[in-house]
This record gives structure tokens, sequence and C-alpha cells, in this order.
């Protein structure tokens, strides 16, 4: 999950450094210097507009806990990042359209976040909780750490790839929350 969270931090300012659609034609290659994050006042107020999803999303995922339970939250706004983000191979002249994509995808990523520090420590028994959680917190920070390579490596020299991997990514990440163990929803903590 941490690998499509900032994954999509880093998208942002790479799809915004440079103009994706030419004369009507979507390009598929940033060329090397054209990627140098030459971002005008409107690219930050857009970042800023993307930034702020992640309120809506808490919202929506304090909403989400109490209707739907833990497990079926994830699954559902997994499900919800990896549409958002499949969105975004439409080819758009309208920046406005791929920041709104943009923003679903990050405002149900920091719910998906949410509902897993939620859930996991419920899901394990009392003398694991905290060596689950930790885990589980050690693997995100190596898929932070490895996402910059597809943002900004993986990205130059194939658009289209660098969103294909992500997308896959949030693809596998949303397959297995099927396989979760059980609701944890108004159950005793073990």
């Amino acid at each position: 999950m941490a690998f499509v969270y900032y994954g999509v931090t880093l998208l942002t300012t790479e799809v915004l450094s440079v103009d994706l659609v030419v004369n009507g034609t979507c390009i598929d290659r940033i060329e090397k210097g054209n990627s140098s994050c030459q971002l005008s006042e409107n690219d930050y107020v857009q970042v800023l507009w993307t930034t702020a999803a992640e309120f809506p999303g808490l919202i929506i995922t304090i909403i989400l806990v109490e209707v739907l339970g833990r497990k079926r939250t994830i699954q559902v706004e997994m499900f919800g990042v990896t549409a958002f983000y499949a969105l975004l191979f439409i080819c758009h002249t309208d920046r406005l359209v791929m920041l709104a994509f943009i923003f679903g995808v990050r405002a149900l990523v920091t719910g998906v976040f949410q509902a897993a520090y939620i859930y996991t420590p419920e899901v394990y028994p009392t003398h694991v909780r905290a060596i689950g959680l930790g885990l589980a917190s050690t693997l995100a920070r190596l898929g932070a750490l490895t996402t910059p390579f597809v943002a900004e490596v993986v990205m130059v020299e194939s658009v289209f790839r660098g969103k294909l991997f992500y997308t896959a990514i949030a693809g596998v990440c949303a397959v297995t929350t099927l396989f979760f163990p059980f609701e944890t929803k108004g159950k005793a903590l073990g």
C-alpha cells in the first residue's frame, strides 16, 4: 500500500511537470530534459488539491469502517484505488479530469492505510500483535523506498509502463484483501 500511496504522490508531480498531451495526442515518453519538475504556481495549487483529498478519504473511511466493517472497507477502498489508477490510462486533454482521478486515488489509499491500522492489530493475537503490526509497517516502508524508482525512472522511459506498474500493484493489493482471514468489527481482542 505504501508503494501505491507514495507512488501517486510522486506521479502527481511527474504528470504536472510535463504536458502529456501534445497536439491532441497522448505522449508516452517524457524527455529527460523536460522532467526537471518545472512546476508553475497553478501546478502547486493543483498538487495542494490532490493532497487535500486525504481529508475526505479519512472521513469516508470512518463512516465505512462503522457501516461495512474493517475488512470490507479495506477491500472496497483498495478496489477503488485500482479503478482510479486504471482511469489514469485514459488520455485527457483536460488536466482537471486527470487531477480528479489522482484525487480519488489519494483519498482512497489514505483510507486504506487508516483502516489497515485499525484492522491489523485486531487480527493478531495479543502475544504477536506488536510483531505483526511492526512487520507490516516495515514492509510498507520498503514499498515507500522503492516507489521513487518507478515514478522518477520508469515514468521517464514510458508513462504507460509507469501507470501500468502502479495499477498492477494496486490490483494485486486489492485481490490480496479478498484473502483477509475474518472481520474484526465488534469482536473482542484476543
